[in-house]
């Protein structure tokens, strides 16, 4: 069936499980991973308050939702000592690996880490050369991508890695047009035998790099995405940096906008989505809420919201980074060069950190 996920890892289960990795203002190479439960096909929030996003009293706190680790973090012996960084991470190389960068100001330059929400184990990978606090990582037929800046001059970098050698190869940079000025990456997707990057340096700007050719190319149109998006068949969904969920196709340029908006999207599959979005909480305590909401997609362009609820985190100054779910593999199609057969999870032997 079009939108259902190719695997699910609970399939005896009656839940998915939802992370959500949020990063600290006060600390951004430190991060925390919360664990939320989904109700297979209800859409059900379990443990949280029902509720939509409105001021939360003080007298009346929604169910605390402690985090399942915490990462570089200085009291924990399996990571890095805490410093001014910067965090980044991305699931790869299975649905339950958690791949993380920091970058730092101490030599040596630490390695990459992962976490593993199956196992709940840590262990190494090697960090790409020109990591800086401009990185991004995407993940994509089977490697990990690296898109940051190396110098002024040089532009913006591009690495490749391969989780099976635990090495880094260097792709051609990014075009000249993105580093002529301040660019941020907003967000990506993987579409066919390309990985579309959307750029925000003075205006929104997509561009596809093709994995074959190895050659970069623009896409014509305007269109922004924040963080993942999802493809299902040849229909692209996301969330734009406004904070509204839009749909379009990347062989036209036409899009349609969802009045729907979010903090991070995770695809349960199906054309089910939960989204993750907290803000600062004035009321006090000392504590600031997530609220989570599970909607579908059912009759283009409506949305059918299945359910909306709060916890509450016991911390403040604080924003979500990236949500994913290890319960459903990401789907996109791949062009003609690169469906060839499924390639294998790479299994070389790790050291896990204690």
């Amino acid at each position: 069936m079009e939108g259902e996920c190719s695997m699910l890892v609970k399939q005896e289960s009656t839940y998915k499980s939802v992370f959500i990795l949020a990063r600290t203002f006060r600390r951004a190479c430190q991060g925390y991973l919360f664990e939320v439960k989904i109700g297979q096909g209800s859409g059900d929030i379990m443990g949280a308050r029902e509720g939509i996003p409105v001021p939360i009293d003080a007298q009346d706190r929604p169910p605390l939702l402690h985090p399942v680790t915490k990462f570089f973090d200085d009291e924990k012996s399996h990571t890095v000592f805490s410093y001014n960084g910067s965090l980044v991470a991305v699931t790869f190389n299975g649905p339950s690996k958690l791949y993380m960068l920091v970058t730092a100001s101490v030599e040596p330059k630490p390695e990459g880490r992962v976490f593993d929400t199956e196992t709940k184990s840590f262990y190494n990978f090697k960090r790409p050369k020109s990591f800086g606090r401009g990185a991004n990582l995407i993940p994509a037929y089977g490697k990990l991508y690296h898109l940051g800046r190396w110098g002024l001059r040089e532009g913006p970098a591009f690495e490749r890695y391969d989780p099976c050698n635990d090495c880094w190869e260097p792709l051609p940079h990014a075009p000249a047009e993105l580093f002529r000025g301040i660019w941020t990456v907003t967000g990506y997707a993987i579409y066919g035998d390309n990985i579309l990057v959307s750029f925000r340096p003075y205006r929104d700007n997509v561009f596809a790099f093709h994995v074959i050719e190895n050659k970069w190319h623009p896409v014509s149109g305007s269109i922004s995405i924040r963080g993942r998006a999802v493809v299902v068949g040849d229909t692209i969904y996301a969330l734009s940096t406004a904070f509204q969920m839009v749909k379009f196709s990347f062989d036209s340029s036409m899009y349609s906008i969802y009045n729907h908006k979010a903090e991070y999207m995770v695809h349960l599959g199906n054309l089910e989505f939960c989204r993750v979005c907290t803000a600062v909480d004035n009321s006090g305590g000392g504590r600031q809420p997530i609220w989570i909401t599970t909607f579908q997609i059912v009759d283009s362009p409506h949305i059918k919201i299945l359910h909306s609820a709060v916890f509450d985190v016991d911390m403040t100054d604080y924003y979500i980074y990236y949500s994913f779910t290890p319960d459903c593999e990401d789907d996109e199609p791949k062009g003609e060069e690169t469906k060839g057969p499924q390639e294998k999870r790479c299994k070389r032997k790790r050291d896990c950190i204690e």
